[in-house]
């Protein structure tokens, strides 16, 4: 299976932010407090994290690919699990299971090292 570089990488962080964050409202489970606030809290930390990583897409320079990837598997499982962790999968559990699966398997798939340097924001 053929790689994905980091550069397409660093672009599907900031959709996948934008999916999670936006779920609760595709998805029609706004209604449920407990039930929003993983995908929406998450997606904001994927924005943040992926703009401080070391990779062609990122903003200040300062996590590396790996402990980036790391971020997404954990979180990719951790939004999967979320219905049976807190105990909503009675209620809905297909969005939240296919968010996390779909930031688990990019994460899986995506080089470990960015093709060029980063553009960084002087600071």
């Amino acid at each position: 299976m053929k790689r994905i570089c980091t550069r397409t990488h660093g672009t599907l962080d900031y959709i996948w932010g934008t999916v999670l964050i936006a779920s609760p409202w595709l998805f029609d489970f706004v209604t449920y407090d407990s039930i929003m606030w993983v995908p929406v809290l998450y997606g904001g930390f994927v924005f943040i994290y992926s703009f401080f990583t070391t990779y062609e897409r990122g903003g200040i320079a300062d996590i590396t690919m790996k402990t980036h990837l790391w971020l997404d598997r954990t979180g990719g499982i951790f939004v999967m699990l979320s219905p049976w962790l807190f105990g909503f999968a009675q209620t809905i559990y297909v969005p939240h299971l296919l968010l996390g699966l779909s930031g688990l398997a990019i994460s899986l798939i995506t080089e470990r090292t960015p093709e060029s340097a980063p553009h960084r924001i002087p600071v």
